[in-house]
């Protein structure tokens, strides 16, 4: 049966790609011949190139990341634009400000930097073997590292270190024939269901608001240059603080509860 579906699924990939490597360059040009009033000869020419990118980017004859160049590369090819503007954006300092960012973040899961940072938090005695308060403290430290690094790639580190915790706090349970709604509710196949501890990593990742590299619109609004990266750390730190406080506790207490009955 398995077999028969990835056999299905690498057959529908071939097609799927082959459709789409005839399919795009035959669409852009029926685009380009057919006459559209209103537009000019430079904005037929990027529809054209739009459509083909488009069909491309979906079917992926190619990768997508090499589908990405082919569109300012035509523009320029078909005299849309000159060469500058056309790849000005790739230069833009906000793409290598989330370089760095990601690279930063490869580093820390490269030496384990992230283990070792949820794993000193969770040594403190404070935290103990609760599974409440280890969780919690997970969701804590996924929102203060969101605050410096990528959230996606916060999210990345954290969820895996996470799930682990959540194997260990299992078999806690079983050998104290604690387990419970646990068995009904992680009927998955490392017996844990990781959707709502995804989700709860995933909102707690998305409170960091600390640096521009955070999140997207953190970069583009300093770009703006409107305010200044002290005054958007001491505000990326409070607004950190009130959502550990308001969002990241009460949610991870709840997805606690759901998968663990406790």
């Amino acid at each position: 049966m398995n077999n028969q579906v990835k056999d299905n699924t690498k057959s529908f990939d071939h097609y799927r790609r082959m459709i789409g490597l005839i399919g795009g360059p035959l669409l852009a040009i029926l685009v380009f011949l057919t006459p559209i009033s209103g537009i000019n000869m430079a904005a037929h020419k990027l529809l054209a190139i739009m459509v083909f990118v488009s069909c491309w980017w979906i079917t992926e004859p190619i990768p997508i990341p090499v589908t990405s160049l082919i569109g300012p590369t035509l523009a320029v090819v078909t005299g849309v634009v000159n060469v500058n503007d056309a790849f000005s954006s790739f230069a833009n300092p906000m793409i290598f400000l989330f370089i760095g960012g990601f690279i930063m973040a490869a580093a820390m899961m490269k030496h384990g930097l992230d283990k070792r940072f949820a794993y000193w938090l969770l040594s403190r005695r404070w935290v103990g073997s609760n599974p409440k308060r280890i969780l919690i403290v997970i969701g804590i430290a996924a929102c203060l590292c969101s605050g410096w690094i990528s959230n996606t790639a916060t999210a990345a580190m954290m969820l895996p270190i996470c799930v682990g915790l959540l194997e260990l706090i299992k078999e806690m349970f079983a050998a104290t024939n604690m387990i419970g709604p646990l068995a009904i509710t992680t009927a998955m196949t490392a017996g844990i269901n990781p959707i709502p501890v995804a989700v709860a990593i995933a909102l707690a990742s998305s409170l960091g608001f600390v640096l521009p590299v955070s999140t997207p619109p953190n970069a583009i609004f300093y770009s703006s240059g409107k305010i200044p990266i002290t005054k958007m750390i001491k505000t990326g730190i409070f607004i950190d603080i009130i959502g550990i406080l308001c969002i990241t506790i009460p949610l991870v207490m709840f997805f606690v509860t759901w998968i663990l009955g406790i």
